[in-house]
């Protein structure tokens, strides 16, 4: 992991424990998780504006905040994938495989599998 990127993730927890303690919250690792999730959404919207290595930085901040968050490993493989980091994508689609089974996320489960098949002849 880059150094900036560490320090973001740093950065984005402190900011989550501090504004918990603001709003008088008790469970910082809901905030957390929700702030992973905003940071997965706004890399599908670049996914979607083929934005990839911007897409990549956000999916690279949810997992750092959430690191079993198989939908954003799935996605940040895509989009790899696009970006001809074939061996990259590879692994982020088998992570995503691995947690969708850990979690039972079938639908998940199958859409990697799908994808392996279709990308990799898996």
């Amino acid at each position: 992991m880059k150094h900036t990127q560490l320090f973001m993730m740093c950065l984005l927890t402190v900011a989550a424990v501090f504004l918990n303690a603001a709003c008088g919250s008790k469970n910082t690792g809901e905030l957390v998780i929700n702030l992973a999730e905003s940071y997965y959404n706004r890399g599908n919207a670049e996914f979607e504006l083929k934005q990839y290595p911007v897409a990549i930085s956000d999916y690279d901040t949810a997992i750092a905040l959430n690191p079993d968050y198989a939908r954003a490993y799935f996605q940040r493989g895509l989009a790899k994938y696009l970006l001809d980091r074939r061996l990259e994508a590879k692994q982020d689609l088998h992570t995503a495989l691995e947690l969708a089974i850990k979690a039972g996320d079938t639908g998940l489960k199958i859409e990697v599998e799908d994808n392996l098949r279709d990308l990799f002849n898996e």
